[in-house]
């Protein structure tokens, strides 16, 4: 209103100045310049407030100082007012336009409801701020009440007029509750049981408190013009009139006017008795005529009516049997039920499809606007419109479209398919893809449908696309791995960049080809290409292969890794070949360096194996003369000091072999040459052997030792007996050697902690370990501390080998040890029981030769014939220990100083067993064997027993002694009773 009067006064002058300066507002001469200006404009049209925003949404100016100046409308508190709404719109809004905005439901940080009305201010063509006039409740009280008096507009005492917005609620105060406060909240209360009267009573105005229900407004806003009778708020009868109003920017309101029934109906009455006598004389006439065509006329049609009533609200078919002139009206009348129920179903089937579409859609009138302009006005959303921005439909409904939907208004007539974006409160901004449908409209007005598709899901499909083709060509650049894809119907290929990079290509020069990159192979490998891709192309789908490339741009060739697969259609024939290929050139590079290294470590423990072989024999042979000359002397006549040097003598001999039997040990595990075993055998008397082998050491220095086996645990177990026995030795022996007095117990029980599992504990009470020192206790050649190892000697190897046979057997070895308090080992092994019924054959271990031994005397050899023994040794010393140890017994020894020599006596002598040395000059012992066997296979000579008499003690030369033909092996070395177990197991049968 007040800008369509200014421009009916275009001719009028204006206390203003005009636009000079690059200042937007450099028209106001003076900030008093601008308050005279706004404040006659604003008292003239009674505005609440009247302010000025800048381009930037800054408040600038504000006639009440209602609204903080300087206060910038795009971020803080008032980022979220309505005032935003109406910058926001003035930013796009053309020159010469103006809107109305309505109150809004919840007003955000304003004390009180209010409206806007906001047009934008162009210098020429450049938008520079926004000029907002404020209007408040009160004035719409006094507008719509004519300064509150009723009675000057002919309402009477009752009448009244109410404005309501597309939302349903009031824009004015009551007048009842104007003029009498409490009969209003009396009356108002009695017919609202919610929390609206209270409410009313302390705003003291119905505006934006009373409300119509949402069915009469969109019933109203369906309507032009209507008038009724009809309760009003209050439940009071009342004569209404009702109507729209079309405010600037799409809003409508509803406008009733409204008086009391009986105020309205009161000045008739006076004359209704005249009305009546005259009224019941025409009545009696007509009853008279009507009665004579009632059953003709009348009847029929109460028939129907009466059918009509009772349907209620649904129109269903009528039956009529009658075939009077009444029978077409009916046949007419099935017709249109019929088709209304047809199309209430296909309403509601519309609706539901509507409802659970998940789309976004407006159904817009298009009408004319401020300057010839048009404008889309929503009159219905979906509840996924509604969801999405943020707000119901009734706050929707009568908005323009432009406020919630970035959509050019063309394209929308035009019923282009395009996409826009959909503005919501929360500030997100989601895109569309718009379609549009025209719908007709018999008031003559433009109306569309507009569907939106949620696109994100489509953006964000594709910002995924992206980062994993980025994350492709990076994988690809890294790797240094190209991609193909070759038409095997059209013979086209497609490289991947890093393709064209791996082959040192230009892709912009080269056509990517099958010939180009063969052309490019090694022509030793081009058969594997052809090969490989033969192959795919026949049915084999899959392939992988390595071949060397030569490189474009350097002439070099690399090596590549070929990977990929055939596709083919429904019938069988091959379509496209795809695949990558990476460059290994590096990979085989280092693969050649591994496999060098590898045969150097071969090499390495090779000659480690081999100069552990030899210094073993170079020990060993000396070691046996010593060791056995001591065993000799020990048999003859020795005073006391003599017989004391000679115990020292052999224990420093015994000494020195655990060491070289220790170092022998470790190397062989180092070098994978120690295999486990899975045989039966019987746990306890295992544990009683070794009861009986430590005990006596450990009651010579006054300790108890004892062993027990756990509930629960079978005896009769599968395993490694030999490996087990050889841990528990070193672990006993350990503790011995630390114990001065106590005991020493050794425990078997279940693993609580891992099912299957053995729980093995060598418990002493001896010194202990220091703390400090305890993370050496597995090391090799290593013990607490070198105090310990000068006052209690040892290797320090033993723990170290039992740790290695404790994983190789499965298992785990760790301690518990307090100073000067005692240590405790603990090893888990694993538990597996004999299936039943399986029959124990106990395996003897290589040391059983020892204990064998100690079973048999002298006595029990053939006193009446002498054993005929050949010593086939090239060391003089052995020869001469070994006739000393048996001058007593009733062997006559045969001797040979090399295998030749031996291989001769055989053949021309008969001998019970033969001893054979391995190393020997002119002929070895293996050859010397070999040639013994071959000959009783020809000459058909019964089976000599052939002993491997040598300072060889690795495992694999005793399998290397047994494969040469003999029958045992023993190392040097060698004791009286060994050898007498083995000439008597050998020749007692």
């Amino acid at each position: 209103m007040i800008l369509q009067e200014a421009e009916r006064n275009e001719s009028l002058p204006r206390n203003v100045t005009t636009l000079k300066t690059t200042d937007p507002y450099g028209y106001f001469k003076t900030h008093s310049d601008i308050h005279t200006f706004m404040s006659e404009i604003a008292d003239r049209f009674q505005m609440a407030d009247a302010l000025l925003l800048d381009k930037d949404g800054v408040v600038v100016y504000s006639m009440q100082k209602g609204f903080e100046l300087g206060a910038n409308l795009n971020t803080g508190i008032f980022s979220a007012t309505r005032l935003t709404d109406v910058y926001r719109w003035s930013q796009s809004a053309p020159p010469q336009t103006f809107r109305f905005f309505d109150f809004a439901p919840l007003a955000g940080i304003l004390p009180e409801y209010v409206s806007y009305i906001a047009a934008p201010i162009y210098d020429q063509k450049n938008y520079v701020g926004t000029l907002v006039f404020q209007i408040s409740l009160d004035r719409f009280d006094q507008i719509l009440s004519d300064n509150f008096q009723w009675k000057r507009s002919g309402l009477r005492e009752t009448g009244e007029v109410i404005a309501y917005g597309p939302d349903g609620f009031m824009r004015n105060n009551s007048r009842l509750n104007y003029e009498n406060p409490g009969e209003f909240q009396k009356l108002f209360s009695s017919s609202n049981k919610s929390q609206v009267p209270q409410i009313v009573k302390d705003r003291g105005t119905t505006a934006m408190a009373v409300s119509l229900p949402a069915d009469k407004i969109r019933h109203y806003l369906r309507n032009d013009d209507i008038l009724e009778t009809g309760t009003d708020y209050l439940n009071a009868v009342s004569l209404m009139s009702i109507g729209k109003v079309q405010l600037p920017g799409g809003v409508e309101w509803i406008l009733v006017a409204k008086s009391n029934f009986n105020e309205t109906t009161g000045p008739i009455n006076h004359y209704l008795i005249i009305f009546v006598i005259i009224g019941s004389l025409f009545l009696l006439i007509s009853l008279l005529i009507g009665f004579f065509f009632s059953k003709q006329l009348i009847q029929p049609l109460n028939f129907l009516h009466s059918r009509i009533s009772a349907q209620g609200n649904k129109i269903q078919e009528i039956s009529y049997s009658s075939q009077d002139e009444f029978a077409n009206i009916f046949k007419d009348f099935n017709k249109l039920a019929n088709s209304y129920g047809q199309e209430q179903q296909e309403k509601t089937v519309l609706e539901q499809v509507v409802r659970t579409l998940n789309k976004v859609m407006f159904m817009v009138e298009i009408i004319p606007g401020f300057g010839g302009s048009l404008k889309a006005i929503i009159r219905k959303s979906n509840p996924i419109a509604n969801e999405l921005i943020g707000t119901p439909e009734a706050a929707l409904i009568g908005s323009e479209l432009s406020l919630w939907l970035e959509l050019d208004l063309k394209d929308l007539i035009d019923q282009q398919r395009t996409e826009a974006h959909l503005k919501c409160l929360s500030g997100e901004r989601i895109p569309l893809a718009i379609t549009t449908v025209p719908m007709n409209n018999s008031a003559g007005r433009e109306r569309f449908v507009i569907v939106g598709d949620d696109l994100r899901w489509k953006l964000e499909a594709e910002r995924e696309l992206r980062m994993k083709e980025d994350l492709l060509k990076a994988s690809q650049v890294i790797s240094k791995t190209g991609s193909f894809r070759w038409d095997l119907r059209l013979g086209k290929m497609i490289w991947s960049d890093e393709q064209f990079k791996l082959l040192g290509l230009n892709p912009n020069e080269v056509q990517p080809s099958y010939d180009l990159f063969k052309a490019m192979v090694h022509h030793e490998d081009v058969h594997i290409l052809e090969t490989a891709l033969k192959q795919s192309g026949s049915g084999i789908r899959e392939f992988h292969f390595e071949i060397r490339v030569r490189r474009a741009d350097t002439h070099e060739f690399i090596w590549t890794n070929l990977m990929g697969l055939t596709e083919y259609d429904d019938k069988k024939n091959p379509v496209c070949t795809w695949g990558i290929n990476q460059d290994i050139t590096q990979m085989k590079k280092a693969e050649q360096e591994l496999i060098a290294m590898k045969d150097e470590a071969l090499k390495s423990s090779l000659a480690k194996s081999q100069f552990l072989a030899h210094m073993s024999h170079e020990i060993r042979t000396p070691m046996n003369a010593i060791m056995g000359m001591a065993e000799l002397l020990k048999d003859t006549k020795l005073d006391p000091d003599q017989r004391y040097y000679l115990t020292i003598f052999q224990k420093a001999s015994d000494v020195l072999m655990t060491l070289i039997n220790d170092i022998l040990d470790l190397s062989k595990i180092e070098a994978g040459e120690v295999s486990i075993e899975n045989i039966s055998f019987e746990l306890h008397k295992m544990m009683t052997d070794v009861q009986e082998m430590m005990r006596p050491r450990a009651q010579i220095k006054g300790v108890e030792y004892s062993f027990d086996i756990g509930p629960g645990v079978s005896t009769f177990l599968m395993g490694d007996p030999t490996k087990l026995r050889q841990v528990l030795i070193n672990l006993v022996s350990n503790s011995i050697k630390f114990t001065e007095r106590g005991e020493i117990k050794v425990s078997v029980a279940k693993n609580p902690t891992k099912k299957d599992s053995l729980l093995i504990s060598v418990s002493d009470t001896g010194v202990g370990i220091a703390p400090q020192k305890q993370h050496l206790i597995f090391q090799k050649f290593s013990q607490a501390d070198s105090s310990i190892t000068r006052r209690y000697g040892g290797t320090g190897l033993g723990l170290a080998i039992s740790k290695s046979l404790v994983e190789l057997m499965g298992g785990q070895i760790w301690f518990k040890s307090r100073e000067n308090a005692g240590t405790t080992f603990f090893f888990t092994v694993p538990y597996r029981e004999q299936s039943p019924g399986l029959q124990i054959t106990p395996r003897m271990p290589e040391t059983n030769l020892l204990s064998f031994a100690d079973q048999i005397e002298a006595r029990d050899l053939d006193k009446f014939r002498k054993i005929r023994i050949l010593l086939a040794d090239d060391t003089e010393d052995n020869r001469i220990l070994f006739t000393h140890f048996f001058k007593n017994q009733p062997f006559e020894i045969i001797e040979a100083e090399n295998g030749l020599e031996a291989v001769d006596k055989i053949k021309s002598s008969e001998f019970d067993i033969v001893f054979m040395d391995v190393q020997m000059p002119e002929m070895d012992g293996y050859a010397a064997t070999s040639i013994i066997r071959e000959w009783e296979r020809t000459t058909q000579h019964s089976h000599i027993p052939i002993i491997a008499l040598t300072a060889h003690a690795l495992s694999d030369d005793k399998q290397k002694s047994l494969n040469a033909g003999c029958d045992d092996h023993v190392t040097k070395p060698f004791k009286k009773d060994v050898l007498l177990g083995v000439i008597n197991r050998y020749t007692m049968n």
